[in-house]
């Protein structure tokens, strides 16, 4: 005796729908059930289970195997009495990944703050060497010491870039620059090898300074020169190291590029570098052209002005 009931049934994976959340192109047959022939092969009996279904609406008729061991069937269907039980078990399954999430979200948000924790720490350290004392005021401080400053071409500003972390007073990123060392050939100030053998002086090296520190030379009517110099005070009242040098990348021995070890300086010797530039390229200028020391001079002597300011202070 066959027994009747109803089922959905559709042209394709019931199931793999039902997981997707899709209903579209499934329809509704009365079905109808019988113990189909033996498909063991072997002493233990194993019978197909043959499902004839007929739609409802246009009375068409689909048959089903269970086993389906030739691929026959054409569509696939689910009884209405296996609903609930397939989707309480696909509810169950989605709850446990939920949960899974959940924890790792929680791990995640765990790990974040351990990132922010440490982003806060290379911050501070970032600032203790930009800032420490770092860049001074408008004006000096002491009467005792006299004014220190870098002092550059515009060409040797490099790599403008956002600070990480620090903002200005307009909630913005706080703007950087990377200022470029003159090369060795206008300076007497040594690096020297570092710990990997890499030879500094014969590599580019360069410092970071917020770019609102960086000045141009003014006219007398205070504005600034169409091609200025670029300077910016430093911290004169501290011997501590806070410039931190850094060197572009080079390959080592086996051909990967790493960064030279830096080199941390105080005010006086980074503004000494700066002056034997000047001071070179000056005499070399001279040996060209002797002519063009009369500028050469007058410029020299505003910079004497500065100093006697400078110190009076």
């Amino acid at each position: 005796m066959e027994d009747k009931k109803y089922a959905f049934y559709s042209t394709e994976n019931i199931r793999k729908k039902l997981e997707s959340g899709t209903i579209e192109n499934m329809h509704i047959a009365e079905i109808s059930q019988k113990q189909g022939e033996d498909i063991s092969h072997h002493g233990t009996p194993m019978y197909d289970i043959e499902t004839t279904l007929t739609d409802i609406q246009t009375g068409k008729q689909y048959h089903h195997s269970h086993y389906d061991e030739h691929h026959m069937n054409k569509i696939d269907f689910i009884g209405f009495d296996e609903v609930n039980a397939s989707m309480q078990k696909l509810k169950t399954q989605t709850d446990r990944k939920i949960e899974e999430l959940q924890n790792e979200i929680q791990r995640l948000e765990k790990q974040k703050e351990a990132y922010m924790a440490v982003e806060k720490t290379l911050n501070e350290k970032m600032d203790s060497l930009l800032h420490s004392g770092g860049l001074i005021k408008n004006e000096p401080t002491s009467e005792k010491t006299h004014v220190l400053y870098a002092k550059f071409n515009a060409r040797q500003i490099r790599q403008h870039f956002d600070h990480p972390s620090k903002v200005d007073r307009d909630g913005k990123p706080l703007k950087m620059v990377n200022i470029m060392i003159p090369s060795k050939d206008f300076r007497f100030f040594r690096f020297g090898k570092d710990s990997h053998g890499f030879e500094r002086d014969d590599i580019q090296a360069y410092w970071t300074s917020i770019k609102a520190l960086v000045r141009t030379d003014q006219d007398k009517d205070g504005n600034a020169k169409k091609n200025g110099k670029r300077y910016i005070y430093l911290n004169k009242n501290t011997e501590d190291p806070v410039y931190k040098i850094c060197f572009e990348p080079q390959k080592n021995e086996n051909g990967a590029f790493v960064e030279p070890e830096p080199v941390y300086l105080n005010a006086k010797q980074l503004s000494q570098i700066y002056n034997e530039q000047y001071l070179i390229g000056k005499e070399r200028r001279k040996e060209r052209d002797p002519n063009k020391m009369l500028e050469e001079n007058k410029e020299q002597k505003k910079e004497n002005r500065k100093q006697s300011v400078g110190k009076e202070r």
